[in-house]
């Protein structure tokens, strides 16, 4: 795909990751839809979209961003919950 990210070793676009949670869907229900991204992609995914979200409120209302940056917060600390240290490694 070319110009479209994707997740490392895969040929998923990482916008798919954010059309299931937009659409309502939880890290697990993509994960389950594309076993070929490992949860700590995924998870840096979200990461480094909260990073970005404070650049983008000049494009949005500052209530949207407060609202997608809460859930990514939420999905971050429960993920990183059930992660064992050694699935890093």
């Amino acid at each position: 795909m070319h110009g479209v990210p994707v997740f490392r070793g895969t040929r998923v676009p990482v916008q798919t990751l954010f059309d299931y949670l937009e659409g309502g869907d939880t890290l697990e229900d993509f994960l389950a839809g594309f076993p070929t991204v490992p949860r700590a992609l995924a998870l840096e995914a979200l990461k480094e979209a909260k990073q970005l979200l404070p650049w983008m409120s000049h494009f949005g209302e500052l209530r949207d961003l407060h609202n997608e940056t809460a859930c990514i917060d939420r999905i971050i600390e429960t993920e990183f919950e059930q992660i064992d240290i050694e699935d890093w490694k």
